[in-house]
This record gives C-alpha cells, structure tokens and sequence, in this order.
C-alpha cells in the first residue's frame, strides 16, 4: 500500500524563502564595490533618490591601530544608521551617539567598515570603507605630488604630504637623484621647479626618512618630456623665437636685472613674469617696436623661491617660454 503525504502550500513558499535567502549576497563585502574602495548602495529602486540620504563617513588614524570614524552626511540627525566591522554589527558602546563617531582598535590586516540604515521611504543604505593598519609603516607619512608645466622643458611639482610641518627632511628625486632638499630644516615649502635639459622618459619621486619610518617611503611618476618645436606663424609675418636672457645682481643684492638677450628682440613683443608657488607676483611686457629698453628688474624677498619666465606673447608662441628658478 502507497503512503501519499501532501505538504500545505505555504510550507512550501517557507521553505523555499528561507532556502533562497541562504545564498543572498552579503551587504558588506567586495562584491558591491563601486570600483574607487567604497560601497555606496545609496539609491532605492522604489522612491526618489533626491529624498534619501548619502551616506557618508571620514576617518584619521590615532595610535597603536586605533582609527576614529566619523559619520559626516547630511540629514544624519534625524536619521538612524549602525556601525558593522569586518561584516559584523558593533554594540553601542562603541559609538558615540552625541558626535556620531566609532572608535576602534584593530589588528594588523584589512578590514572593513560600513554604515547602515533603512527606513520605508529609502528602503536599505550602505556606505563601506576598506583600511589596513600595517603597524610596521604606521609611522611613514603619506606622500604625493601634482605637477604644472610652465613650458616644454620647465615643470613645477607641489607636494601634498600629510603633517609636512612635522617632517625634517625630504627630498625630490630625479632618475634616481636627490636633486633638491626640502623640509623644515632646508625651509621647504612644498614646491619644485625643475628645468629638463634633454628630451626623454624621467621619473619624479618624492622621498623622505623618519625615525618613525626609518626605511623611507617615496611616491613617484613617470613622464616623457618632449621639447616643442620652435614654428614660424601660420602667417609667415611673425617668428616665434628661440628666447634667451641673462641676469645679475644689482648693487642690492635682493635686486636682479634681467636682459633679454635673442635674435630680433625688437620685432616682437614680449613679456617678463615673475612666480612664487606657481603663483603669479608680477611682470612686464615689452611692445614691438617700444623704444623701451630690454631690461627688467625685481626686487626678491628672502627665504622665497621665484620663477622667472620670458614669453613671446605675439604670434601663435604663447606656449614658447624660458624661465630660470632664483633661490634665496
């Protein structure tokens, strides 16, 4: 005799609900990474997005692998979220509901921290940052620079590092060579200029040494500097000219004369400027023609780095300049 046993229909759908939500997704793993570090599951399908908030938080570094965390998005006030770590919710006790904020001290490794909330107009928002405490370079600062071209040949680079003020030294490197000493013992101030004498592939670091970070830390970039070409005017009136000048102290020696020095100087206009940080201080420009001179003179204060830049300003040749770097 066969035994026929009927299950009711909404064990059926429990069953399978429960099977499926086995393989849901984890909210807080990689999986969801919008390719720059960060989870940002911020949107709902079901309302507009506008309404809803962004979920954001900040974090600094505090010693021995602990890091404060800081949530810092708008309507977080009225907004209730939760702190998980490495997947997994944090008690209250480690938040500080008056200034939104999470402390907690890891171990080395990667881990991983996110803020949750919910609520029926928005539905479920996540926002995830990935750290790693490597307690052996916990002291390197962090390094990096951006570059401006003056000109083909002339580039200033300005530095970006964490706590600049506290480091003693370090240095910009060029193929391998310290080239320029920086830092509070050299009076630094963050900025590079360096003229290339040759066409080529150089790379740029940014180097430093500290008791806290005694093997060093370096950022670097490779560039490939090609020298523009010196062209004639679509015209055929006007020449962009192979620039040159000269320069010397006056009898104050805070004070420089600048002599243009180029082949039919008087058939072209052109204009003198004067840098500090890649910040404009001042110039002159000399007219075609002008019965003026071809000098020009500075007064430089001390303890400042200049650039000092010579440009054709007539014709297509405003990318064409010469500069020369004084130090005091």
């Amino acid at each position: 005799m066969k035994t026929h046993i009927k299950f009711p229909a909404y064990l059926i759908a429990f069953i399978f609900l429960l099977f499926t939500s086995c393989f849901e997704e984890n909210p807080f793993d990689d999986k969801h990474n919008d390719g720059n570090g960060e989870i940002v599951n911020n949107d709902s399908t079901d309302t507009d997005s506008l309404h809803c908030p962004e979920l954001h938080f900040t974090y600094e570094h505090d010693s021995f692998g602990v890091y404060i965390f800081t949530a810092d998005f708008e309507k977080m006030e009225e907004t209730p979220f939760s702190w998980y770590v490495d997947g997994e919710p944090v008690g209250q006790i480690a938040v500080d509901s008056a200034n939104y904020t999470l402390f907690w001290q890891f171990n080395p490794g990667t881990h991983r921290i996110c803020i949750k909330a919910s609520n029926d107009e928005c539905g479920e928002l996540i926002f995830c940052e990935s750290i790693t405490y490597d307690p052996i370079n916990y002291g390197c600062p962090n390094l990096s620079f951006t570059k401006n071209a003056l000109s083909s040949r002339n580039y200033e680079f300005f530095a970006n590092i964490s706590n600049p003020d506290s480091l003693a030294w370090y240095g910009w490197m060029v193929n391998g060579e310290v080239v320029e000493n920086d830092g509070y013992q050299n009076n630094g101030d963050n900025y590079f200029n360096y003229i290339f004498e040759e066409e080529g592939y150089y790379e740029i670091c940014l180097i430093t040494e500290t008791p806290e970070c005694p093997e060093s830390v370096s950022y670097c970039e490779n560039y490939y500097v090609q020298f523009d070409s010196i062209p004639n005017d679509s015209t055929g009136t006007i020449k962009c000219r192979q620039l040159g000048f000269n320069y010397a102290k006056d009898h104050n020696d805070s004070t420089y004369t600048f002599t243009a020095d180029f082949e039919a100087m008087d058939s072209v206009s052109y204009s003198w400027s004067v840098y500090i940080n890649g910040d404009y201080q001042g110039g002159k420009t000399r007219r075609a023609g002008s019965e003026s001179g071809h000098t020009f003179t500075w007064y430089f204060e001390s303890d400042e780095e200049y650039v000092v830049c010579l440009k054709q300003v007539d014709g297509d040749c405003g990318n064409y300049q010469l500069c020369e770097e004084i130090s005091f």
